[in-house]
Formats: structure tokens, sequence, C-alpha cells
């Protein structure tokens, strides 16, 4: 089985009051879960209900919990099968302490057949997890406090000053997901909104205007920052001795449309940042430790309350033992493993960081991609692309790009608002040809002879 995803949301201190208010609306929203599942008795401890994965209509979940004197966890698993012969696991595990309470969610992908071949997942944020973020103004993991699953919106200097601070704040634990504009909106309609639902529970994310992406390359440097329609992902920076210089990939707004030929580009981006960022997580957020406790001690008073029986077989209690002590060092085995995989994880991450780095001290400016945003004016003969990402009453709003590679232009004589944009991009009308690529849609491509 292969972990997808991780989550992990803490609530701060809580009267013994508040704790149990809490528990019972996780409870409750919970069982809602189950029942827009298709759950008959979302209290059972165990059922089945009508997936509504296409292609495969039954799946089952199952409840176990357990109690010692550190406190107490609840546990769903929830299997959904698809067609492809996997099966998506949800896991939710609800640690109840007397002053505050911890969810640790996975998501988790198994296959149901013996097949050696790659199998293409697309992870989604469960819906229990925005749920459970939207019951609490609270919810914080290490020292972060988490969003709820909506975007901010930073429109000013002062903003993008703080959102610089933000960034190198050493203290921080979760990734800042940084949408800028071109012509004060981004490449894609509802771009910064429909991230912040994907990575719920795992990222910050903002969209910022001009004023703050100029704050943003004051206080980070323009190599560091984020403009002009382009996304940039900031990872935590943690007790780095280059905290200042914070780890991050960009994608400009070229570099995203270059990709969007079939008008599907947004829905791509979209999955490659869930996969980038819910991958991390998987290896990154563990268990909370007293969860595995609370297990160990149950099943030690178990064993206990079986040892004071007067009919008790020895032979019975020592099986017992011996199971309770090899389950316990199994678990610890595969924790460790974890770790580890998580350490190599780190490495390639590190070297691959590391190149980026080299290649940008050789004179290749990450934010700038391969040029296409620079304001160079077009020379006689050069041939260039521009992608449309929307249009106003005037003019459409246009990013150079990449060719296509379709060769189906036709002459676009009497395409004025594409014409427009691109003078107003390109500060000039002094082109030579004007075509349009017939195959190209989600607002079509151009193709200028200067």
């Amino acid at each position: 089985m292969q972990i997808l995803s991780a989550y992990l949301l803490e609530t701060a201190s809580l009267s013994a009051e508040e704790a149990v208010v809490s528990s019972a609306q996780i409870g409750a929203a919970l069982n809602e879960w189950l029942k827009e599942k298709g759950a008959l008795d979302a209290m059972a401890g165990a059922g089945t209900f009508t997936s509504k994965t296409k292609g495969s209509p039954v799946g089952n979940f199952q409840r176990r919990s357990a109690s010692s004197k550190i406190g107490s966890f609840d546990e769903i698993v929830l299997q959904e099968p698809t067609s492809s012969g996997q099966r998506f696991v949800t896991t939710i595990a609800i640690l109840y302490h007397t002053d505050r309470v911890i969810v640790h969610a996975t998501l988790s992908v198994q296959n149901l057949n013996v097949v050696v071949a790659p199998v293409f997942t697309d992870p989604r944020c469960p819906s229990v997890v925005k749920r459970l973020l939207d019951l609490r103004s609270d919810w914080h993991l290490g020292g972060s406090e988490l969003p709820h699953p909506v975007a901010e919106q930073i429109s000013d200097s002062e903003g993008g000053e703080k959102l610089a601070s933000a960034i190198q704040d050493p203290a921080r634990t979760l990734p800042i997901v940084v949408v800028s504009e071109i012509e004060n909106e981004p490449v894609w309609d509802n771009l910064e909104q429909s991230l912040a639902a994907d990575l719920a529970g795992l990222a910050r994310v903002v969209r910022i205007d001009d004023n703050a992406s100029w704050a943003l390359s004051d206080k980070l440097g323009k190599l560091y920052s984020c403009y002009r329609g382009a996304v940039r992902l900031y990872w935590p920076s943690g007790k780095e001795l280059n905290a200042h210089v914070p780890r991050s990939s960009v994608w400009t707004a070229s570099q995203m449309l270059s990709q969007d030929s079939d008008g599907k580009g947004m829905l791509r981006f979209r999955a490659l940042l869930r996969r980038t960022v819910m991958g991390v997580a998987s290896l990154t957020v563990e268990p909370p430790a007293a969860i595995r406790e609370i297990q160990n001690q149950a099943a030690r008073a178990r064993l206990h309350a079986l040892e004071q029986r007067a009919s008790s077989n020895s032979e019975e209690i020592e099986l017992a033992r011996l199971f309770i002590q090899e389950n316990e060092e199994l678990k610890a085995s595969l924790d460790e493993a974890n770790r580890e995989i998580a350490r190599q994880a780190s490495k390639a991450e590190a070297a691959e960081y590391a190149l980026s780095r080299v290649k940008e001290s050789d004179g290749l400016d990450e934010a700038d991609g391969d040029n296409f945003t620079e304001n160079t004016v077009p020379t006689s003969g050069e041939t260039r692309f521009y992608k449309k990402t929307r249009n106003t009453p005037t003019h459409d709003v246009l990013v150079r790009v990449k060719d296509c590679g379709h060769n189906r232009w036709q002459g676009a004589s009497s395409a004025d608002k594409a014409k427009k944009g691109v003078e107003r991009l390109e500060g000039t009308s002094a082109w030579n040809n004007f075509f349009h690529c017939a195959k190209c849609t989600g607002g079509g491509l151009w193709k200028v002879v200067w």
C-alpha cells in the first residue's frame, strides 16, 4: 500500500468542556461524511456503501477504538475500489486528550491485482478533511495555523512585505503557494481558489497583485519572487543556514500556457501541484506517538485482565504476551522504515534543489522561465507565439509561449482584439504577418512574424 498524502490537525489547549464539545462535533462530521458516502448506519462498527467512484459501486468502512490512562482514540477506515484495479483507502484517526484533540488522516492506494506496470494516480483531498477544517478556527500543524480551504488575497505593498516575512519565517511548518496576476487576474480563472481547495490542510494559498509582487521582489530578490502570472511554491525553510533564501519551485505563465493547447492546462497543473505537495506530506506528516502508545497500553490492559481470570490458560496467556511484544516491535520497525524513506526522499529533494541553484548561478533565472516574459522589442524577421488567457472589452490578454507544434496556421486578418493584445504586450504593432492556430483550444494560440 502506498500512502499518497497525510494530514495532521491539532487544536489549541482546550478546557474539559470544550474538549467534549469538539469531540462531539468531530464525531457528527464523520458520521455525516459516511452518510454522504452512502452508509445506511454511519454509527455501526462496520458497513458497506454504494461508492460514487465510476465503475466500482461497492465500498466498505470499519471502525475501531482504544483507550488508556493517557487518552483515547477512534479510527475510521474507508475503502473504495476503482475500475482500474486499485483500492483507495481513507483513514481518519482522532486522538482525544483531556485538554486537546488531534486528527491524523491518510489517503492511500493499494493494487488489487499483481501487475508490474506503472499505475497513474491522481490524489484528491478527502472531503472529510475540508469538513473538519471548517469546524474550528484554531487547527494548527506544529507552529503554523491551518487555514480554511480558501485562498487569501493580498493587494498592497504592506501585505507583500508581510508575506515575504512569513515566507522567511524559520518557524513556518506549512508550504506557501503564491499565485501572481497578469493584468489584474491569474493565468486561469479562480486558479487560487481551486489550489486552496486542492491543498486544504497542507498549504497556505495566496493571490497577490502587482504591488504585492514588487514588495516581494524587494525583500526576497527577483530570483525568488513571483510575478507576471507565475505560481511559486515556497517550502518551509526550518533551521537551514540560508533560511533567508527560501527553497521554492516556480511555474511561469509562459510555461503553464505552453502546455495548454487543449484547454485542460489548469487541470493538469492542479494535479501536478497536488502530487508534489501531497507526496511530501505523505513522508513527513507522521501520526501522533500517543496513538501507538494508547494501542499498546490497551493491549497490555487486556492481557492483564486475562491473567486475572481464574480460568485462564497459561499457554494462551504466553501466546498473547508474545503476540503483543511482537506487534509492538513490528510497529516500531515500520515507523523507523517510514522515517528512513522520508530521509532518502529529502536527500533526493535536496539534490534536485542544489541542481536548480547551479543552473541559476550559470545565469538561468528561473523566475524568467524561457525568457518569454521579458519586455524585449521583437526584431525584424523574428517569429513569436502568444496564448490568450482571457479577453477584456478592448483587447485580449496574451502571454508569450512556445510553438504548439501543430502547424495548422490560418490567416487572422480580422483578429482585432488579439492584435491589440499583442501590441499592448510588446509595445509595437510592426508585424508582417498574423496567424491563428486552427487546432489549439482553450483560448487559442497566435503566431506573429515581425
